[in-house]
């Protein structure tokens, strides 16, 4: 049976199985449904909350290549809290056949046993056959596990960028451009999930630069960034982690300061 995923922390999976009885004479046969491990969730929350991104940059303006052209490397850390994030588990099953009908000893979840032929369940787990033949009875589960907590995230990222300055004659510069590079992020989610990957980057941005001094300027930058996927560990009642990934970007308003040599 494939893996089955619901909303809300719940899943519900049904499975049937039949069984063949070689004997006459009436008997117990069992059959064991060993419930495995979460391998899809659903989470909800997780808000983004106002973070802060540092970082400082060197570079030359190269206006024989192109007017306005200023090439740079750049070095950033950027952290952003999130609010409280729900992680719901979804499941999957591993049917075993055996001599030893027991599900209840290896679940941990709600088990009901639904008869759908002339079976009767005598007690926890244990069928009772009135004699040869094959008989069906369907296992029904239902998981509903959720954590919650807050986190944050938490991005390094060495960045070459191109920008392209709009140069006029006041004081003020407007500029457009963007960059890539590598960038290295890690969550921590408390008791939902962490993580730490390294991945290509990108940026895009705007802003205004003025002028202050000859060699001075201070300006007001927007940057759209993207740190690409984050491979989370993920808690599972089984004890057993699964992993899931997660998408690192956001947008920031800097405030800058400029000198040149």
């Amino acid at each position: 049976m494939a893996p089955v995923t619901g909303g809300g922390g719940v899943v519900n999976a049904a499975r049937t199985e039949t069984v063949v009885h070689q004997t006459i004479a009436p008997h117990n046969h069992t059959l064991a449904f060993v419930f495995t491990a979460v391998t899809n969730f659903n989470m909800t929350g997780a808000d983004a909350e106002t973070g802060f991104v540092v970082g400082a940059t060197v570079g030359r303006e190269y206006d024989n290549i192109m007017p306005g052209l200023r090439l740079e490397f750049e070095g950033s850390f950027r952290r952003n809290n999130f609010g409280l994030a729900t992680l719901a588990g979804g499941g999957a099953d591993t049917d075993t056949a055996s001599s030893a009908f027991n599900p209840g000893g290896n679940i941990t979840h709600p088990l009901s046993i639904t008869p759908l032929a002339p079976l009767t369940v005598v007690g926890p787990g244990v069928a009772n056959a009135a004699g040869a033949g094959t008989y069906a009875f369907q296992a029904n589960f239902v998981t509903n596990f959720t954590v919650a907590d807050e986190g944050n995230v938490q991005t390094w990222a060495l960045m070459a960028n191109a920008w392209f300055d709009l140069t006029n004659d006041s004081d003020f510069t407007p500029y457009v451009g963007g960059g890539i590079g590598y960038a290295i992020s890690k969550f921590d989610g408390g008791a939902v999930y962490d993580g730490v990957d390294g991945n290509f980057a990108w940026q895009v941005g705007a802003g205004l630069n003025i002028d202050v001094s000859e060699d001075t300027q201070i300006g007001l930058g927007y940057r759209y960034f993207d740190a690409g996927d984050v491979e989370l560990t993920l808690p599972t009642p089984s004890g057993t982690p699964v992993s899931a990934e997660q998408d690192v970007r956001g947008s920031s308003v800097l405030l800058q300061l400029t000198h040149k040599l």
